[in-house]
């Protein structure tokens, strides 16, 4: 399938993790001009960049994204307050400045980017990773180490806990 059918086939999942986002917290899409800066919903006076499930969540481990697909800024770069990442326990909400600053201490930056298909989250964990032909950068963290921070649990009921200094 060609990069740009991909694309827009990976569109729709995205899309509804974002109105369910909303549905359940009472948030309100973004427009085009917040969409372009990585914010998909505003929530409680903050911009959320909502991110859909993924096979490493059930392993443990969460993506973070530096450059795009196509070689732009990724979302960890983006203007997002806040991202929240859809579990199978509701959405786990933390800061992305807070989260840009945990990846950085974790990442030799000094590494090349490593091109692979088929990432195996586990073998990746702080290291940089891209997939072939294509431009993206990316790594992997632990999900318990990013719970660390402060962060909001959105059940999927509806409640919300706060940790540490949150939300």
């Amino acid at each position: 399938m060609p990069l740009e059918e991909k694309i827009r086939a990976d569109l729709w999942p995205g899309v509804r993790c974002e109105r369910l986002f909303c549905k359940i917290t009472g948030a309100r899409l973004g427009n085009e001009r917040d969409e372009a800066c990585h914010v998909d919903c505003w929530w409680r006076g903050r911009g959320i960049d909502v991110k859909g499930r993924k096979s490493g969540h059930e392993s443990g481990y969460l993506l973070l994204e530096f450059r795009n697909v196509m070689g732009a800024k990724g979302w960890m770069y983006g203007e997002a307050d806040a991202i929240a990442f859809l579990m199978l326990e509701g959405f786990l909400v933390v800061g992305r400045r807070e989260l840009l600053a945990m990846a950085m201490g974790l990442i030799d930056l000094r590494d090349k980017v490593h091109r692979q298909n088929k990432v195996d989250p586990a073998r990746w964990v702080h290291r940089l990773v891209g997939r072939v032909g294509r431009r993206d950068v990316f790594t992997y963290v632990e999900r318990a180490r990013v719970e660390m921070l402060p962060h909001v649990w959105v059940r999927l009921d509806g409640s919300v806990e706060v940790y540490g200094k949150g939300d």
